[in-house]
């Protein structure tokens, strides 16, 4: 074990309600960290859990249900956010929630912004690695993808944060760099 890790222990929920409290924080972090209005995030939470329900003979079979969930929560995420750009709305990339904005020091919007102009998969890995804390294991998992290519998508979302936030960073406040 690595020193600083928390060590996640395989936790079975038996009910619907059960599946609720024990993951329902884990889903919204990843959900909330993607989605920029409160209200659209909290449907998307509730798709995923209607999903859960659903297939709930299936969760129980799944080896760790909290990475079946998040899945299920990449998936829901795609499908609000295509939702939205078809509907003609604001996209997500574009979306800034003003009213929440005010909230956000200029670090925090940077991060906001570099993450937007990341490619989605590179955004989502990040936020399941770093939002959600998973492993690089579990991140394959959830997006099913192979250990090796996992961490390949990570460097290179890392290394595109990296060059997205200096340039954010320069331009909010040119003495952090």
């Amino acid at each position: 074990s690595q020193p600083g890790r928390l060590v996640y222990v395989l936790v079975r929920a038996k009910s619907a309600d059960e599946l609720v409290q024990l993951f329902s924080g884990e889903v919204w972090r990843f959900v909330a960290s993607q989605i920029s209005r409160r209200e659209d995030a909290e449907d998307v939470v509730m798709e995923v859990f209607a999903a859960a329900f659903a297939s709930f003979q299936k969760l129980e079979r799944a080896d760790d249900q909290r990475l079946w969930l998040l899945a299920v929560a990449r998936k829901k995420v795609a499908d609000s956010l295509r939702r939205k750009y078809r509907q003609a709305e604001t996209s997500y990339t574009d979306a800034h929630d003003t009213a929440g904005a005010s909230m956000f020091n200029e670090t925090q919007i940077a991060t906001q912004s570099a993450l937007a102009k990341l490619p989605e998969s590179e955004r989502q890995v990040l936020i399941l690695k770093y939002v959600n804390g998973l492993s690089t294991e579990e991140v394959g998992v959830v997006i099913r993808r192979s250990f090796a290519a996992t961490n390949s998508l990570l460097q290179r979302a890392r290394q595109n944060m990296r060059q997205a936030l200096g340039g954010q960073l320069a331009e909010t406040s040119g003495d952090l760099l």
